[in-house]
């Protein structure tokens, strides 16, 4: 049987408010991360591919890129981690589904090019055609852009 207290059960995470809990620093950088991104793909998305005004969209998101891994490899430094990390198993291991999709993605490809000879094309068509289709509007370019800052940044966060 449990001896009754005059002190409270609950502890004090307990009564802490949610948004508190909630607005931490990691998920506070997170959405600070997909916020910018979603707006750099905004802007970039209205620019016209190989103009002025396009190369100038793109190589402002090489800036943020740049300063990141800059700061990255200062804060390893000090921290005295070796410079390069040797190819253990764990690092083939985060490696084989990279390699695994990389090979899918390449096989998919090669496929749908010899599959579409003949003038079958439109029936089997390549990633990087279905890439163009939906990439005409604005609006898929933003989409594709906003995923592959994603992407990116979710494999230099590894």
């Amino acid at each position: 049987m449990k001896a009754v207290t005059d002190e409270p059960t609950t502890t004090d995470r307990e009564l802490e408010p949610v948004a508190v809990r909630l607005a931490s620093p990691r998920l506070a950088e997170v959405a600070a991360v997909v916020v910018l991104a979603a707006v750099y793909a905004a802007f970039a998305s209205t620019t016209r591919p190989f103009t002025v005004g396009g190369d100038v969209a793109t190589a402002v998101g090489f800036v943020p890129v740049g300063l990141l891994v800059a700061r990255s490899v200062r804060r390893r430094r000090a921290a005295g981690e070796p410079h390069r990390r040797s190819f253990d198993a764990v690092t083939r291991r985060r490696l084989a589904p990279w390699l695994i999709a990389l090979a899918v993605l390449v096989g998919w490809e090669i496929a749908m090019y010899f599959a579409g000879f003949g003038g079958h094309r439109s029936a089997d068509p390549t990633i990087s055609s279905l890439y163009d289709q939906a990439s005409t509007s604005p609006l898929g370019r933003g989409i594709f852009l906003f995923l592959w800052q994603l992407l990116g940044w979710g494999m230099f966060r590894r």
